[in-house]
């Protein structure tokens, strides 16, 4: 603790980085609330810093984990603005998405899934991307036997193609 007293002192980028310490540290000392406050502190106050980038995400990501679904969704969506070049851009986008599916909001999780595959198409959650934009269509009432198909086909050998081949078991297709 003294030595990251010194570091919070010292110049931004040091300083940013001492307290992401200090945040994690809480986080893993399961003082969720407290690392949020520093993490809150961090994006704030150091905004051009890459501890910014990394406290904005943990900020979405810890949303999603404790179940506040649209305030997740509505941080990752943030984080991808703030940090276009952030290497976690696509996770962020998939946790944007995922947490809308588990609030059955079926079109703004359709919206995720569709920019993950065109803003992110090497990314290798694509595939996931894929399945779960025909799942969502499905849980909003349609019967996509042929997207599931489709599925199948792309990824035959892949946990995504069997899923897709449960998923036309269930709707009676072959």
């Amino acid at each position: 603790e003294d030595a990251l007293a010194v570091a919070a002192a010292g110049p931004p980028a040091t300083a940013a980085e001492a307290m992401l310490v200090r945040a994690r540290r809480l986080l893993k000392l399961d003082e969720h609330t407290k690392a949020i406050e520093r993490l809150q502190e961090i994006s704030k106050k150091f905004a051009g810093e890459p501890a910014s980038e990394e406290a904005d995400y943990f900020l979405g990501w810890l949303a999603l984990q404790e179940g506040k679904l649209q305030a997740a969704a509505e941080a990752l969506e943030s984080f991808e603005r703030k940090h276009p070049e952030s290497r976690r851009r696509d996770e962020a986008c998939w946790f944007r998405a995922l947490a809308q599916i588990r609030n059955g909001n079926w079109a703004e999780a359709d919206r995720a899934l569709r920019e993950l595959q065109e803003r992110y198409s090497r990314s290798n959650l694509v595939p996931q991307a894929k399945y779960w934009r025909v799942r969502v269509k499905q849980l909003a009432g349609g019967k996509p036997v042929d997207d599931y198909q489709d599925i199948l086909k792309l990824y035959p050998q892949t946990f995504y193609g069997l899923l897709a081949q449960e998923r036309l078991r269930e709707l009676g297709a072959k």
